[in-house]
């Protein structure tokens, strides 16, 4: 993928004024915050996506296997779902720690005028997020991700993640492997990778990692979409218009 072609698949530049975002009687400094907390956490999973894109188009040929290929790419492809499932759960602490802004009622109008579809999947959100056990497909992953996984370096599980892959009865396999370089560009830890894999799939989330993957394409994908409304709403009504741009010439 050439970069500056994917980066002209952008819609066209556009400026609001910056005062949309200075608090006032309507829009309280907790509302602001808010939104522009959650456009910080559009960005961050569009370039977790993008990643995952990029590296996708360098998927090595056949079967994976013992090799440096095959272990740095599957060590990067973990690596970003990883960081996707750990910004879903920053979202969630975000939502926990501001339920009067969820109940703001500037914010409540803000939602009102969302699509259908994409209301409906932010409901969904909050209600996961509040404890509640939704029935869809999106519920259902948002709870997963919520109760099962866990993202945060816990050294005695990710001895335990080790020991699931290399040591007993059931492990997946007898050495450990590493590429012992003279820097960092040279090297990597493969057992490490191992460990964290083990520890993912059958520690940190209750043996539904799969579940998670299958689904993350459209847990991605329903959540920005919601998130974009909520911040493009916010800026239409407290800045009134967009004002389209020139690309500056690099």
């Amino acid at each position: 993928m050439d970069f500056v072609k994917r980066c002209e698949e952008h819609a066209g530049l556009e400026s609001f004024d910056p005062q949309a975002f200075v608090p006032d009687e309507l829009a309280s400094k907790d509302v602001c915050s808010f939104v522009l907390t959650l456009a910080v956490i559009f960005n961050d999973s569009k370039d977790i996506g993008f990643g995952v894109e990029l590296l996708d188009e360098a998927r090595p040929n056949g079967a994976s296997n013992h090799s440096r290929i095959w272990g740095n790419f599957c060590a990067l492809e973990q690596h970003l779902y990883r960081s996707f499932f750990g910004l879903l759960h920053e979202l969630f602490q975000l939502m926990q720690t501001n339920q009067g802004v969820l109940e703001d009622k500037f914010f409540v109008s803000i939602i009102s005028k969302m699509s259908k579809e994409t209301r409906e999947n932010w409901k969904q959100l909050v209600e996961v997020t509040q404890g509640a056990t939704p029935k869809t497909p999106l519920g259902h992953s948002l709870l997963l991700a919520r109760n099962k996984v866990a993202f945060h370096y816990d050294a005695v599980q990710i001895l335990r993640g080790f020991q699931e892959h290399f040591v007993g009865d059931e492990r997946i396999d007898e050495r450990a492997f590493v590429s012992r370089g003279r820097n960092m560009r040279r090297s990597r830890f493969y057992f490490a990778d191992a460990a964290i894999q083990s520890y993912m799939q059958k520690v940190a989330s209750g043996g539904k990692w799969g579940d998670l993957l299958d689904r993350s394409h459209g847990v991605f994908n329903d959540l920005n979409q919601a998130v974009m409304e909520i911040v493009v709403g916010f800026i239409q009504i407290r800045a009134g218009s967009f004002r389209v741009e020139r690309d500056e010439v690099a």
